[in-house]
Parts: C-alpha cells; sequence; structure tokens
C-alpha cells in the first residue's frame, strides 16, 4: 500500500471526524432563533476547527490523487459514511441503530472488497 492510500484513509477518518465537530457546534446554538444561529455560530470555535479539518482534507486529498488513480482510491472515502455514526456515538451519544450497524458492516465490506480484489 503506497502513502497515497494511506492518506485517503487519514481523510476519510479526518472527514468523519468535521462532522462530529461541526454538529457540535450547532448543537450549542440549536435553541436560538435562526437568525441568531447565524450570528452566534460564527464566534463558535468549533465551527472553525470544523471548517479548518475540512479545508485541511481538502489539501490531502488532492495530494492523493496526484500519487492514486481515482478510481482505486475514491472508494476509501466512503468509510467516513460508515465512521460517522460510530463517532457519533462516542462523541454525541447517538444511539446506533440495528440498521445502522448493518450498513456499516456493508460499506466496510464492499471497501475491503474493492481494495482486495482490484
Amino acid at each position: 500500500m503506497n502513502g497515497g492510500y494511506v492518506v485517503a484513509l487519514i481523510v476519510a477518518i479526518a472527514a468523519a471526524f468535521g462532522q462530529i465537530v461541526l454538529k457540535m457546534a450547532v448543537e450549542r446554538h440549536k435553541n436560538n432563533v435562526a437568525e441568531k444561529i447565524l450570528s452566534g455560530i460564527l464566534f463558535e470555535p468549533r465551527l472553525w476547527l470544523g471548517i479548518a479539518i475540512y479545508a485541511i482534507c481538502s489539501a490531502a486529498w488532492l495530494w492523493v490523487l496526484s500519487k492514486c488513480d481515482v478510481s482505486s482510491v475514491y472508494p476509501l472515502l466512503s468509510l467516513s459514511f460508515a465512521l460517522v455514526p460510530i463517532f457519533a456515538y462516542f462523541f454525541l451519544r447517538e444511539p446506533i441503530s440495528m440498521a445502522q450497524w448493518f450498513s456499516i458492516g456493508l460499506i466496510m465490506f464492499g471497501v475491503i472488497a474493492l481494495r482486495l480484489f482490484s
């Protein structure tokens, strides 16, 4: 496995974590009326952390694309769909349903199968 695939995996993990950070940012302001959400959220450090995570992920992804075939590395990004519910469980105390666990398993199986057999 070359370094591009490792960085792609890190990007998928970081992107999933970025979703959690953004959720934490808006969660703090969810009871405010709509116009106060926008003014209050702009001063929320977690919002800027989430945006920074996405900016770094975008730059890292461009590097990955310069090193790897997009058709073989892009499926790794789907891991973020599996990781978000897991991170939400641990960081936000959100429950994970059986259907979600099944879906997480399918995503993981698909990524592993694509990586092994391509």
